[in-house]
């Protein structure tokens, strides 16, 4: 079959690209899902601006067909190595259920793809707008927390700037009129990723040398922060005010917005107009990818191996998904050394873990008091399913919070020789009850103590022929420095860890 029997080469090959791309939305269509629940809101409510980016890529791409039809394409075989490479990284993540990774990797493994089909200067023409989807991508989770610690910093550094009387505990701000928590919608997570987008448009639109888009950027950036920083105080003043009784402190959204047109927009799109240049954005010859074009032939050959390529992740992981995995039977440990079953009343503390096959507890005494065991068993960990997930928690920071400055990892020697590492953590209840929790995963039988150890064991589990994982915690309550809660749990981990292992 000729390609160029009809139509010119370059856009026989940009109809079977469009091809191509309908086909990857078919083999992709389970990540494309998660993708349409965030943005429509399903889950949460951050990324719900996801279809105006993908509005926004779709423009940019239409202001550019012209350059796109007329250039000289010369596809790059190499470029299928970065493809392969892309699409065992999506395999992998989705085994180990990692939904972050799966979506992330999509941007780049479209952009490789089309490198090969295209060549690597073809980049140049969409790279930018196809890499926009990336802010509307769940993939900026981990600046939260230095979000967060900038805000209450700035928060607290004002208020004592004003002589207001303030005490800070964590994410806590005390206050003579209340107690304010500054939780992940007070960072400005949102803020920050629409002026990045905003950013990012307009780099491209008006094509800002690298210089002008560095200095774009920063300005932009720096505004957002601040424009978060003015929300969060003028909330926390008047609630302080209100004695909490105004409904900013429960609903300060809008306000947001408001402060974001005033402090971000307004300045970013006259430093745009200062910016852009006088020149035509995208001229129509700026970009040649070389003098002919490449044999069809060989086009056709580069087109067979990247769709063998793009649908073999999405083929192995269905087959992984749909094989049968035998039942495992979990029960408590008996009572042995020393350790007796004393109760099995409901606990007044329960870890914040979703969606569990089993939930085992008991409370065993000792010669020196009293521990729990809780056990939080997923028999058949599957997307959405699993042990490691970020909606999976010790606590749910409203009858329970985990104190600030506890989460650390101990070491624990084990009755017949050894140590186990484990986590730690000191919880607190509204009532003011205290608990030391100290914990740990097995993941089809492989101990860890880290959430990013106990993914990777969910492979290594998965070549074992098992799909299984449990948390596994051993809470005592606290005196007032819970050091004897240390002790018993020491105790008893070192002289049960092997009774509770061999049972999950």
């Amino acid at each position: 079959m000729d390609l160029t029997t009809n139509l010119s080469p370059t856009r026989a090959r940009l109809f079977a690209y469009l091809a191509f791309v309908l086909i990857f939305f078919i083999a992709y269509s389970d990540s494309m899902t998660v993708l349409f629940n965030l943005w429509t809101g399903v889950e949460q409510t951050i990324y719900q601006y996801g279809f105006l980016v993908l509005a926004s890529t779709c423009y940019l791409l239409y202001l550019k067909r012209p350059q796109i039809v007329a250039f000289r394409s010369r596809p790059t075989g190499w470029a299928l190595l970065p493809s392969l490479v892309l699409t065992a990284v999506w395999f992998v993540a989705s085994l180990v259920g990692v939904q972050t990774v799966q979506l992330a990797v999509l941007p780049f493994l479209i952009l490789a793809m089309t490198s090969a089909f295209f060549g690597t200067k073809f980049l140049r023409l969409i790279g930018l707008p196809i890499l926009l989807l990336l802010f509307a991508i769940p993939l900026w989770w981990p600046l939260l927390p230095f979000l967060k610690d900038a805000t209450t910093l700035v928060t607290e550094g004002f208020l004592r700037a004003i002589a207001k009387p303030v005490f800070v505990e964590g994410y806590f701000l005390h206050l003579p009129g209340g107690s304010f928590f500054v939780d992940d919608g007070c960072a400005g997570l949102r803020f920050l990723l629409v002026t990045l987008i905003l950013s990012f448009m307009s780099i491209d639109l008006y094509a800002l040398k690298w210089k002008q888009g560095l200095v774009l950027l920063g300005i932009a950036v720096s505004l957002a922060l601040v424009a978060n920083w003015i929300r969060v105080i003028v909330v926390v003043l008047v609630g302080d005010y209100t004695k909490m009784q105004h409904r900013l402190v429960s609903d300060h959204n809008d306000l947001g917005w408001v402060v974001y047109a005033v402090v971000v927009l307004l300045p970013f799109f006259f430093l745009v107009g200062k910016l852009m240049t006088k020149e035509e954005p995208h001229p129509a010859n700026s970009i040649h990818a070389g003098q002919t074009a490449s044999d069809s032939k060989h086009y056709l050959l580069i087109y067979l191996f990247a769709l063998i390529i793009m649908i073999s992740g999405p083929a192995l992981s269905a087959m992984v998904r749909f094989q049968e995995y035998p039942d495992r039977v979990v029960s408590m440990p008996q009572s042995s050394q020393g350790w007796r079953t004393t109760s099995n009343t409901d606990p007044a503390w329960k870890a914040n873990y979703l969606d569990a096959s089993q939930y085992l507890y008991s409370q065993f005494e000792g010669a020196a008091g009293q521990v729990e065991l809780h056990i939080f068993n997923y028999a058949n960990q599957q997307e959405g399913v699993e042990l490691i997930n970020v909606d999976n928690t010790l606590t749910d920071e409203e009858v329970w919070r985990t104190l600030p400055g506890t989460e650390s990892q101990f070491v624990i020697d084990l009755d017949e020789g050894g140590t186990i590492d484990v986590l730690s953590a000191e919880i607190e209840s509204e009532s003011g009850q205290r608990k030391l929790l100290r914990y740990w995963f097995d993941v089809g039988g492989l101990h860890s103590s880290g959430t990013y150890s106990a993914k990777l064991y969910q492979l290594i589990a998965l070549l074992n022929g098992r799909k299984d994982a449990s948390l596994i915690v051993v809470a005592s309550d606290c005196g007032f420095n819970c050091s004897n809660a240390q002790e018993l749990i020491s105790s008893f981990t070192g002289d049960m860890y092997s009774s509770i292992t061999e049972r999950l």
